[in-house]
């Protein structure tokens, strides 16, 4: 049941400190551009585009770049303890309008740090290949080639920051992920250890809601700190993974006092090439929310798209953003909003009350979602969570192809309950951006975009860590029904076992072991990814089918 909360008391503000004036959001960008997708981030809560153009660019058509999305954002908000409400949010950046800011936050004094605004107004980046060229320069004990982006890597207390980056990373605070090969707690690359990436190119930035006044939700803060990593790989022999980028995002709660109630947002402007004409949908079994073209011709035949947009004529594709981590961290609700105020319930927030709301999975009036039409009925008791969640080739399901209405220019939120955040508490959330370009329009079917997600996941996560090319291991019997034993020539310390969604099923520790035997009777018949990690760090998989 979702509880209410009196709107004179949710719109109470906090007053506002801040120890600096950033003067406006972060000013880098940079392109994700590992395989066929070239995705442009930013560093002040949204991603996805330049601050003008649609930069999620899937393919060219006629030689113009036609991108699928026209921008994204991260939405939060919670309760205080005195029942006040702090909001975070990003649409549409402008140069003195935004919530979000660069930088971490400091864990003592819940502030932002001097000069954090202009320092961490940038992003680290490092490839698989760099990681991979440093481990074979550890091999022997010695690091003859210092690589700046491993010797440069924001992680805890990194002895080598301050020289290459020119500032100081705050002592003893965790920030972007690493293997810690000695086990001391300190990042330290001339010692073996290195960044855990995921992708072949890897992309970390960190950005916080304190560092100036809340200029588009006017909430008062919540005193997030939130660290995001993008990511990409590209096989040769998986087309959908080379279509496909993925984003984990670390939310902690660096506020000296609790957040109760609170919520992660995943906003998106879809504009699937020309924005005149996208139905939107979200798929309950993969928790995932998508964009599909109204008809078979992306805009006019004839006109084409208004202000010259780049579109995708009659190769139109579908693009779902899947959160990967459902299955453990559901998404809370999925709300459709309006672009405009022809029908003011339904249109995008305009106040902090109204962002918590569409958080809560209500429209920004209060009233909850409704099945049918376009989900906003303050007479109807048939209240649901998600809307458009039919198939759109079903003709009696509840979707923009079924329902009598004409495509607009709609944007889409997917919402996750992060429960209550004590201080120094945190939350993630996964997600994968697929795109398929096997679709027949129209009212395409989504067993395509499902397909290209369940091979986008399985590629990625059977590629996430980084592997001991000379090591392999032994599976037997494989498949198996009982028990398998997992045996290698060189001893391991662990072993994990995954779904083809990512989830860990098993994790054991302290094997230190050349062989182990684990038992898979309670799994289902399936396929699963077997892990083992050696003591050097590395690590390497193998397929493991049950019957």
């Amino acid at each position: 049941m979702k509880k209410f909360y009196s709107i004179l008391l949710a719109m109470l503000p906090l007053p506002f400190i801040s120890a600096q004036n950033c003067n406006g959001p972060g000013e880098a960008q940079i392109d994700l551009n590992a395989n066929n997708i070239n995705a442009r981030l930013l560093n002040s809560g949204d991603l996805w585009w330049d601050g003008t153009n649609g930069k999620y660019i899937t393919n060219s058509i006629n030689g113009n770049e036609v991108s699928a999305i026209f921008a994204g954002a991260f939405w939060m908000g919670a309760i205080g303890p005195t029942m006040n409400l702090h909001v975070a949010g990003q649409t549409y950046r402008l140069p003195t309008r935004t919530d979000f800011y660069p930088g971490p936050i400091d864990d003592s004094t819940g502030q932002e740090f001097e000069n954090g605004c202009e320092d961490w107004d940038r992003f680290f980046v490092v490839t698989k290949t760099e990681v991979n060229d440093h481990l074979l320069d550890a091999n022997d004990g010695n690091i003859d080639n210092e690589i700046t982006n491993i010797y440069g890597w924001p992680a805890i207390n990194n002895p080598f920051f301050e020289s290459i980056h020119g500032f100081a990373l705050p002592q003893n605070q965790s920030f972007a992920p690493f293997f810690d090969v000695d086990q001391d707690g300190i990042y330290d690359p001339s010692k073996g250890d290195y960044p855990d990436v995921k992708g072949d190119e890897n992309i970390w930035w960190v950005f916080n809601d304190i560092a100036d006044a809340h200029r588009v939700t006017q909430g008062a803060p919540l005193g997030f700190e939130t660290q995001v990593l993008a990511y990409a790989s590209y096989n040769i022999d998986n087309e959908d993974l080379n279509n496909t980028t993925f984003y984990d995002v670390k939310v902690i709660n660096k506020s000296l006092e609790p957040r109760n109630d609170a919520f992660l947002g995943l906003w998106v402007d879809f504009d699937l090439g020309c924005y005149t004409d996208d139905f939107i949908g979200y798929d309950e079994e993969y928790s995932m929310m998508y964009v599909y073209n109204q008809d078979d011709y992306d805009g006019d035949p004839i006109q084409g798209c208004p202000n010259n947009l780049g579109s995708y004529e009659d190769k139109i594709p579908i693009l779902g953003i899947k959160k990967i981590d459902a299955a453990i961290k559901p998404v809370s609700s999925f709300i459709v909003l309006t672009g405009n105020f022809i029908f003011p319930p339904t249109s995008s927030p305009t106040y902090a009350l109204h962002y918590y709301n569409n958080l809560r999975g209500m429209f920004k009036d209060g009233t909850p979602i409704t099945y049918g039409g376009n989900g906003y009925n303050p007479q109807s008791i048939d209240t649901v969570n998600y809307m458009y969640t039919g198939d759109p080739t079903d003709t009696l399901g509840w979707s923009l192809c079924a329902e009598p209405m004409v495509a607009a220019d709609r944007r889409a939120l997917m919402n996750t309950s992060m429960g209550d955040l004590l201080p120094g508490q945190s939350f993630t959330s996964s997600y994968a951006v697929v795109v398929t370009h096997d679709v027949d329009y129209p009212c395409p079917s989504l067993q395509s975009l499902k397909n290209a997600v369940d091979n986008a996941c399985e590629g990625i996560f059977s590629s996430t860590k980084i592997t001991n090319k000379s090591e392999s291991f032994n599976l037997f019997p494989n498949p198996a029904s009982s028990e398998i034993t997992i045996s290698s020539d060189k001893e391991f310390s662990s072993i994990k076992l995954y779904a083809l969604d990512g989830r860990i099923l098993l994790h054991l520790n302290s094997i230190n072991s050349t062989t182990h035997t684990i038992q898979v009777d309670k799994l289902s018949a399936g396929t699963y990814l077997s892990e083992i990690i050696f003591k050097d760090g590395r690590s390497a998989f193998q397929k493991m089918i049950i019957y």
